[in-house]
């Protein structure tokens, strides 16, 4: 059940106790107590887990328990722990009846989002929704249906804040560079700016953006990021968007030498999108 990978400093993958998991049941019309019960057994088999994913056998186990019994899960829901299977099973776990339960734990838990919308309860999920992406760096599912959430100019300028000073709210900018009359450039200069010293993974996009709107000084944060995280640099989407920003095909070190050596004579060329050297 574990396996060890490199390069650099052996670390042991831990995908939980797969030999007790496999014989856990749950009886034929559980009463509640069988239910807790069953919820703890895998939680507990599932202890010292590092590598989680959403066909781990954890996540198929607790699915099999339905929807109707999501109050019997408050206890869990509300710990600060993240129980990264329950989310993941969220989906198959919320019926109607389950709705006031959803609610209330949306706020801390964004995965519930994908069950409330599928059941139309958006309008009475919205605070919720606004409060999980401002406030949780775990809100990847939650900016996936930001959309459900842009209907009226106030939801579109609450999105727009939350962009620019969510804890991890980059995804929002698929959909807010969609938004009519907007000053796109002042929008992810100021997300950039606000996220400036958060640690690489979580700025890296909010710099990329406000580069790709024409800022000379969030391309050299980004290029400084990529040199730093090759799995960012050996990124396809990245890649593309070196070429379309730059004009340079060469690897990120390359470019960033590029930039440092033509800084002063970098203009960014708004038709065609690229940062260019301006010619004496």
């Amino acid at each position: 059940r574990q396996a060890a990978f490199k390069p650099g400093n052996s670390i042991t993958r831990n995908r939980g106790d797969i030999k007790t998991l496999a014989n856990i049941k749950l009886p034929q019309n559980p009463t509640d107590e069988q239910i807790i019960e069953y919820v703890r057994k895998i939680i507990d088999a599932t202890r010292g887990q590092n590598v989680f994913a959403p066909n781990d056998i954890q996540v198929t186990l607790l699915k099999k328990i339905g929807p109707g019994h999501l109050a019997l899960l408050d206890p869990i829901l509300s710990e600060s722990s993240y129980h990264y299977h329950l989310h993941y099973a969220l989906p198959s776990l919320v019926g109607k009846a389950d709705k006031k339960v959803a609610l209330k734990h949306l706020p801390h838990v964004p995965e519930l989002i994908k069950p409330i919308v599928q059941h139309g309860w958006i309008e009475e999920a919205k605070e919720g929704f606004f409060t999980a992406l401002q406030h949780r760096y775990d809100s990847r599912t939650a900016c996936q249906y930001a959309k459900y959430f842009a209907k009226t100019p106030k939801d579109r300028s609450r999105l727009i804040e939350l962009y620019e000073t969510g804890k991890d709210t980059v995804r929002l900018y698929s959909l807010i560079s969609t938004f009519k009359d907007i000053d796109l450039k002042k929008i992810t200069d100021n997300a950039w700016k606000n996220h400036r010293y958060a640690q690489d993974w979580v700025k890296a996009d909010y710099a990329k953006h406000a580069a790709m709107a024409g800022n000379p000084d969030a391309l050299y944060d980004w290029l400084s990021i990529l040199e730093r995280n090759s799995y960012m640099s050996n990124n396809t989407d990245n890649n593309v968007t070196l070429v379309m920003l730059t004009g340079q095909t060469a690897d990120v070190r390359q470019i960033l030498l590029w930039f440092n050596k033509n800084k002063s004579k970098l203009y960014f060329d708004e038709k065609e999108k690229t940062f260019k050297v301006r010619e004496k």
